[in-house]
């Protein structure tokens, strides 16, 4: 659908939506000369203004029908909009390195959802922006779904944005030891060497506490975090209110939430009897694993649980605003970190999409 916009393109480039949402909104080229190699690594700076208003207004742009072969113009481009791009990945999400300042997306297996999330939210500095480029645009499925958190925010009820203003979040997370084999745990994240980039404990523990963590040390050699933080981001720049924390992805029933709105969005088998399948491994979990060392959990900042109820509340308003389109070869995704949550939904055959991010805001 085309945008009706005040200054609906920007010669040579169209502008337009993909959705009802308006999210992204998109650009395209509107003329043979922005098809070409490297026009928008000319184009960018020239019009860097009317880009950071957009990306202000809209939360996420999309770049689409340009020439990005690969991932080393990818890593271009993005310098291009932003030259600030962080060298190392200090998150949780297992990725691995493509080259220079340029990671997989993910590397959990397909059949997995990745609920919405702003990225490292549960950290005190954030990435301003995340890049995305799809090298292999998925066969079915494996969307990655956006939601304007200022919204969700706003759409929350008055209780639950009263009591999270009142305490907080609490992540909780639990990284393997690097004797173990796997790399990461089907309801968690990496081990603690591959997070901090080091096997000596007292370095990742100095590193974890840098960061604003709490650290303990489990039996096997696990390493225990723990950050409490407001739950809600105002943004440095433009003074916007986001729900911003990982809540609905460190919960242990977010997930289940999570792939409820999959099969009704999908509606196939398979998605059917992977639902099934997490809900009986929840329930083992339930029955026999110890909350203390789960290897996610979300709480309020004083400890109390987050209900049923309330997290239905969260993950049905973050739904509500959800925005989803199919990726295309070649497709560059622009994301204000602090204004709009990013996801994936579950796929089938290739799928290559590739990240980059930027530091965080001064503090």
């Amino acid at each position: 659908m085309t945008a009706q916009l005040a200054t609906p393109s920007l010669d040579p480039i169209a502008v337009s939506f993909v959705n009802e949402r308006q999210l992204p909104l998109v650009y395209q080229p509107a003329s043979e000369d922005a098809s070409k190699p490297g026009f928008l690594q000319e184009w960018i700076p020239e019009n860097r203004e009317r880009l950071a208003e957009d990306l202000r207004i809209f939360g996420a742009l999309l770049f689409r029908g340009f020439c990005i072969p690969d991932s080393s113009t990818f890593e271009q481009i993005a310098l291009a909009l932003d030259a600030r791009l962080a060298q190392q990945y200090p998150g949780t999400s297992t990725r691995s390195r493509v080259a220079g300042r340029v990671f997989t997306a993910t590397d959990l297996p397909s059949y997995y959802p990745i609920p919405q999330h702003a990225e490292m939210s549960y950290m005190p500095t954030p990435p301003r922006k995340v890049f995305f480029f799809c090298q292999v645009a998925p066969g079915e499925g494996g969307e990655t779904p956006l939601s304007d958190l200022r919204k969700v925010w706003s759409d929350l009820s008055g209780p639950l944005r009263e009591k999270v203003e009142r305490r907080g979040i609490k992540h909780i997370r639990v990284h393997g030891s690097p004797l173990e084999k796997r790399a990461f745990r089907l309801f968690g994240g990496r081990r603690w060497s591959d997070v901090f980039d080091t096997k000596d404990p007292a370095q990742a523990e100095s590193a974890a506490r840098a960061q604003g963590h709490a650290v303990s040390w489990l039996p096997d050699g696990s390493m225990k975090l723990e950050n409490t933080l407001p739950g809600f981001r105002v943004h440095p720049q433009h003074r916007t209110v986001a729900w911003h924390n990982q809540a609905q992805v460190y919960h242990p029933g977010g997930v289940l939430l999570e792939y409820e709105h999959i099969v009704a969005y999908q509606q196939t088998l398979r998605s059917k009897l992977v639902n099934l399948v997490l809900k009986l491994v929840n329930a083992l979990r339930r029955q026999f694993g110890d909350p203390e060392h789960y290897d996610l959990n979300a709480t309020y900042g004083d400890g109390t649980p987050i209900e049923r109820s309330e997290l239905e509340e969260i993950v049905n308003t973050t739904w509500r605003h959800l925005a989803c389109f199919r990726w295309l070869p070649g497709d560059l995704l622009v994301v204000d970190n602090y204004s709009v949550s990013h996801g994936r939904l579950p796929f089938r055959g290739k799928r290559q999409i590739l990240v980059a991010l930027t530091d965080s805001y001064p503090t």
